[in-house]
């Protein structure tokens, strides 16, 4: 039930047709310019959602033992998973790459803690889920 949960909010997250197009489904040209719509994704808070969600997949997927049987949506899960984080890594920004000298540090957070509401930021992620939508909705403080 967790790999189905993760591929789904890393759906909502992660535009897959972009991140098709970046891989080379269209061509080493679409992908080059693509390449830049991911750098801009990023530095979003849909990313960093996305990366949680992706670390919920894989931790979920070691859970799995052979009596559970093969179904196609973990291994697609898998992949899509995969190519979000890779890709993530690959066009992060300097604080992330290993040898960087940044004067603010983050505090690291656990990937594969279990995801509570409580402990994540849902209203930068609502706004931005807004604003996907074309609507202008800023949610409440309370």
């Amino acid at each position: 039930m967790i790999i189905f949960w993760s591929n789904m909010c890393i759906a909502v997250t992660a535009d897959f047709d972009l991140f098709e197009t970046v891989a080379g489904a269209e061509g080493i040209i679409s992908a080059r310019l693509a390449i830049d719509r991911i750098a801009k994704w990023s530095e979003s808070p849909s990313a960093r959602h996305a990366c949680l969600h992706v670390a919920q997949a894989y931790k979920g997927m070691s859970r799995r033992m052979v009596a559970d049987g093969t179904s196609f949506l973990p291994e697609m899960t898998l992949f899509n998973a995969a190519l979000v984080l890779g890709l993530y890594v690959y066009v992060s920004p300097a604080p992330l790459q290993s040898g960087s000298q940044s004067s603010v540090r983050a505090t690291p957070f656990d990937l594969l803690m279990l995801l509570t509401g409580t402990k994540l930021e849902t209203q930068a992620f609502l706004v931005q889920v807004l604003r996907s939508r074309g609507q202008n909705l800023q949610p409440s403080n309370s």
